[in-house]
């Protein structure tokens, strides 16, 4: 994989989940123990790890490392427990999810109005 692409993924991957990533976190655990700083480490360090791990191992191993590890890290950096880290990712995937399809809808909207 280039580097630009990776520094590229990256950089979008954070732009885009950490503030997802930081209302669930705020939803689950409260405002006093998540910080967007804390939203933006989560979501480079996962992204980093995820583009080692695909580099160096493929199928379900490396899916099942990659979620021990972004559990671990919301664990740590949002000072709650396991089952908070689950409501938390799962909660992150359906902001991401309703996000998406809202944007999509939008545009799809926008783009059938002005034609």
């Amino acid at each position: 994989m280039n580097g630009d692409v990776v520094v590229f993924t990256i950089v979008l991957t954070v732009i885009i989940l950490a503030p997802i990533i930081w209302l669930a976190g705020r939803g689950v655990v409260g405002s006093t123990n998540v910080r967007f700083v804390d939203a933006l480490f989560i979501t480079a360090i996962a992204t980093i790890v995820g583009v080692l791990m695909r580099a160096l191992v493929s199928g379900i191993t490396a899916v099942i490392i990659q979620l021990i590890i972004w559990l671990s890290l919301v664990k740590y950096y949002f000072k709650c427990g396991w089952e908070k880290a689950v409501k938390i990712s799962i909660l992150s995937v359906i902001i991401f999810i309703t996000v998406t399809f809202g944007l999509a809808l939008l545009g799809s909207i926008l783009f059938t109005v002005l034609l």
